[in-house]
């Protein structure tokens, strides 16, 4: 498995210390249950749009310029 898009919701809880989380008892469930670094939980089975959403709310999302360079 590779490394996830650096500004996919993924991308961004991996750079930032967040904690992506299947909910409990739903195993093949799209949606996450979200934890900040500080281990407080911020989403709650949240699909992908509101983790991007959340994603762009808090700054997580990096520049153009600076994803093409990672890529």
């Amino acid at each position: 498995m590779g490394f996830p898009h650096p500004n996919s919701p993924n991308g961004c809880w991996q750079r930032h210390g967040y904690r992506s989380e299947l909910p409990p008892g739903r195993p093949q469930a799209r949606c996450r249950n979200i934890y900040a670094p500080d281990g407080t939980l911020v989403l709650v089975a949240a699909d992908y749009e509101k983790q991007f959403d959340y994603c762009r709310a808090k700054g997580l999302l990096l520049p153009a310029c600076e994803v093409e360079r990672i890529l």
